[in-house]
């Protein structure tokens, strides 16, 4: 017989996985075959009787916008028709395991499952895009005379994602209008640079001529442009005044975070720059000033050194050990507090960022990264005393050398607060930042970034995964004391499982985390700021430990004394 022209049984071409290598029928022939035939049958079984087939492929047809959705379509259709696909999937299982067994070979359906999931997939977004059309979320711009585009939903989907930014924007402008403090004088800003992906350039003197004055930012409309500036103000009352020396580019599309992302759809390759800032660059606009700043440091640090240099080694372990005591580091910050994207519908999406370079207090450097001050777990150890003894024995521009102030910058995140902020390490410069508490130094230049408040705040964003059983017994009464107490301003969703703090604003971010992180931030606040928790209505007694935290916050109840 003529294995190569196909099987007799069949008709199928040799080489198929009913056939052997060389052609030759299978010991059990067609037996994947046989499995799919069950499967089908099966799946035609699971479907109901009432239940065709042709409202899957109508899902389908929905989906790629080539049928018009039925005004009167059963509400739990493509729900059925969901379940009918997961049923289908859990029955291809079963006959693969049942297979297996027949020839202790294992024989697999794996591609019509992967159908199944996509079919699956397909079958969601359809529902979804049914909802957004049928309800009040979408509102098409126009009249529809046929029936939309999957590309055309997704577009006046992204509008109305772009409309709610501006809702919530215009919320935080109003409320941070209401708390201004008009005795203070406004803090100006200009624009001078707004292109269509979102990046933005603005310049603000600083009257003490350490931060700025350039600062670059990414925003998803331009409305939120005042909202990041806003958030530099120190203290968080101060006015700000937003001068547009430039047109303002409002995007008919929601941009890609940050004004650029790989693959994005809404890409725009004429407009690819995303907000970076290069602290060397900044340090230029100013560099005779910033240059005696530094050097008046060093003459500083001199005069007061009650050491020789042969004593710097034990000079930075005694000040480390004091500050390992009394002032040690605050906990790490969960990282959804200070950043402000979350994802919604598979699209990154939040109120921006800014970045800029200047001079900040070391003081207010609440956490390195590390645990301890001065200690690096052996990475590094000559680096923290190679640093004093620049400082202390070279001239500035060795000094300059060692720091790499400019050619390997210091990065912090800005975490703002009512009096003004704390930061904690970002990418580079725990050495150095270590450097400059254990010295005393009065301010280090650094790279600085600041995100707009996150839009929403889960249980999951700001607890560590082993404290995750008990987050919402934890942070439900301690997210209700901070809006009730007037601390943040939001709309809180206690749902069992997805609750979320629709956030407008808050003190600091800090007070979001758990009480545990919460009250270390506070010590580190308080050691910066002292008194301004107090006078913003925070009591000493509140942050004194985890379970005053909580008693304080939890309102009706009273702080341990």
């Amino acid at each position: 017989m003529d294995y190569a022209a196909g099987c007799p049984r069949c008709g199928v071409q040799a080489k198929e996985d009913c056939r052997r290598d060389d052609g030759r029928p299978r010991v059990i022939p067609h037996v994947k075959r046989l499995a799919l035939i069950i499967a089908h049958h099966l799946l035609a079984y699971a479907v109901p009787a009432d239940r065709a087939t042709a409202a899957v492929q109508d899902a389908l047809l929905l989906l790629q916008a080539q049928a018009a959705l039925k005004a009167h379509q059963s509400p739990g259709g493509t729900e059925q028709e969901s379940e009918i696909l997961l049923r289908a999937a859990c029955l291809q299982l079963h006959v693969q395991s049942a297979l297996s067994a027949v020839n202790g070979r294992t024989l697999t359906v794996r591609e019509q499952m992967e159908q199944a999931g996509e079919l699956y997939e397909m079958l969601v977004t359809t529902r979804r895009t049914a909802e957004l059309l049928h309800g009040d979320q979408i509102q098409p711009p126009h009249a529809i005379i046929e029936p939309p585009t999957v590309q055309q939903v997704r577009r006046w989907q992204e509008l109305a994602f772009n409309d709610e930014l501006r809702h919530r924007t215009k919320n935080r402008e109003t409320i941070a209008i209401s708390a201004q403090d008009p005795q203070l004088a406004p803090a100006r800003w200009r624009i001078i640079c707004h292109e269509p992906n979102g990046y933005f350039e603005a310049l603000h003197r600083d009257e003490h001529g350490l931060l700025g004055p350039v600062y670059r930012g990414w925003v998803p409309v331009p409305e939120a442009v005042p909202e990041v500036l806003r958030r530099w103000s120190a203290p968080a009352t101060r006015p700000i005044e937003v001068t547009w020396e430039c047109t303002p580019a409002w995007p008919q599309a929601l941009l890609p975070y940050g004004g650029w992302l790989p693959d994005h759809h809404n890409n725009d390759p004429d407009h690819v720059r995303t907000a970076g800032i290069r602290g060397a660059e900044v340090w230029q606009d100013n560099a005779e000033a910033h240059r005696e700043r530094f050097a008046d440091m060093m003459h500083q640090l001199r005069q007061r050194w009650p050491h020789e240099q042969s004593g710097i080694t034990a000079f930075l372990k005694q000040e480390a050990a004091r500050l390992n005591a009394d002032q040690p580091q605050a906990s790490s910050l969960p990282s959804h507090l200070t950043s402000a994207s979350h994802r919604r519908d598979g699209s990154l999406v939040g109120l921006g960022y800014t970045v800029t370079a200047g001079w900040i207090a070391p003081i207010t450097v609440a956490n390195t990264g590390t645990r301890q001050w001065n200690d690096f777990a052996n990475h590094r150890p000559k680096t923290v005393p190679a640093m004093a003894e620049a400082l202390l024995s070279g001239d500035l521009e060795h000094a300059l050398e060692v720091w790499s102030l400019l050619t390997a910058p210091i990065s912090v995140v800005r975490v703002h607060g009512p009096a003004g902020p704390l930061y904690h390490l970002g990418s580079n410069g725990a050495h150095r930042l270590h450097a400059a508490r254990l010295l005393g130094l009065p301010a280090v230049w650094t790279e600085i970034r600041q995100d707009a408040l996150p839009l929403q705040v889960t249980f999951s964003d700001v607890t560590p995964y082993g404290a995750r059983r008990i987050a919402a017994d934890v942070l439900t009464p301690c997210w209700r004391g901070l809006l009730e107490r007037g601390l943040a301003a939001g709309r809180f969703d206690d749902a069992p499982i997805s609750a979320a703090l629709h956030l407008d604003t808050v003190m600091a971010p800090w007070m979001l985390a758990m009480p545990d992180c919460a009250v270390t931030w506070a010590a580190a606040y308080d050691r910066a700021y002292p008194g301004a928790l107090n006078q913003a209505g925070v009591p000493t007694s509140a942050w004194q430990d985890p379970q005053a935290w909580l008693s304080w916050l939890d309102t009706g109840k009273t702080p341990s004394s």
